[in-house]
């Protein structure tokens, strides 16, 4: 047995073993920068995750808003149109109505030119 070649051999295993323990280290530490770094990451996307989600719950409240506003201006825009129809029925009577009276206003107007004309209207003195 060689004694030397056994404990260079030993020495030798000993050297790579710390090596290989320094690799691991740093390889241990770039993974713990590489980790940093991902988990501040998704700490960044989950803050955003957030305000998108506060966002959408925002836009859900600002759509049911919305909603309700365009339900009660269409049904008030319902009840003008019926007012209007309503009105607009009532000014076409009107109109009808005035334009009778108009008619037998003219009528009175001109039989009472022709009897003032004739000489026969009632009043006169003769």
């Amino acid at each position: 047995m060689d004694i030397d070649g056994t404990l260079q051999f030993i020495i030798n295993q000993q050297a790579q073993f710390v090596a290989d323990i320094h690799s691991l280290q740093q390889t241990q530490r770039e993974l713990a920068v590489q980790l940093d770094g991902l988990v501040a990451k998704v700490e960044k996307l989950s803050e955003g995750f957030e305000k998108m989600s506060a966002v959408v719950i925002h836009q859900e409240d600002a759509h049911i808003v919305t909603a309700g506003m365009i339900s009660r201006l269409t049904s008030a825009l319902t009840d003008y149109a019926e007012r209007q129809g309503w009105l607009f029925e009532a000014q076409k009577r009107s109109e009808t109505k005035l334009a009778t009276l108009i008619d037998k206003t003219r009528g009175f107007v001109e039989e009472m030119r022709r009897r003032i004309e004739s000489g026969s209207g009632e009043g006169s003195a003769a």
